[in-house]
């Protein structure tokens, strides 16, 4: 049984910099989260976002009907474990400055809890989730197409 994972067709990664990520549409239209603007201004945050979202996806996918919501719960706990860790405002506050070394620790954060999520997966999943996250220079580098189907990146 091969792996699919799908990804929208219009996917924020594939700007004409050849930077990759993040999953969300850029610039954010309101500043209720300072977060999701930093990852924006940020391209190595920008990076890990989108990375993060592919194991989370390949994950998603392999738990499947039962395991989704509990999934999403996790990501939600650990968005917000992140953001006391590193000091950074929980969305909607109103006070959303950044301190010193947020982008840092975010970016190690949020490698750590993906390669949490990248453990539980197995075979193809774990393939196409690891895969899909080359580092900057790697073969493929910059990207042409970031989709993932039947268990290969296309770059």
């Amino acid at each position: 049984m091969a792996f699919l994972l799908l990804v929208s067709t219009q996917v924020p990664c594939l700007a004409d910099t050849g930077r990759i990520g993040p999953s969300f549409a850029c610039p954010r239209p309101s500043p209720v989260d300072g977060l999701s603007q930093m990852i924006c201004d940020n391209p190595d945050m920008s990076r890990e976002e989108m990375v993060f979202e592919q194991a989370y996806y390949a994950l998603r996918q392999a738990d499947g009907r039962v395991g989704w919501k509990a999934l999403k719960i996790e990501a939600i706990a650990l968005n917000t474990a992140l953001r006391t860790r590193c000091g950074i405002p929980l969305a909607g506050t109103s006070d959303q400055t950044m301190p010193p070394g947020a982008a840092a620790c975010y970016i190690d954060q949020t490698e750590k809890d993906r390669n949490g999520w990248l453990l539980r997966l197995t075979g193809l999943a774990r393939e196409e989730a690891s895969t899909c996250g080359f580092p900057i220079g790697s073969r493929g580098w910059p990207p042409i197409r970031l989709t993932a189907v039947s268990g290969q990146c296309r770059w």
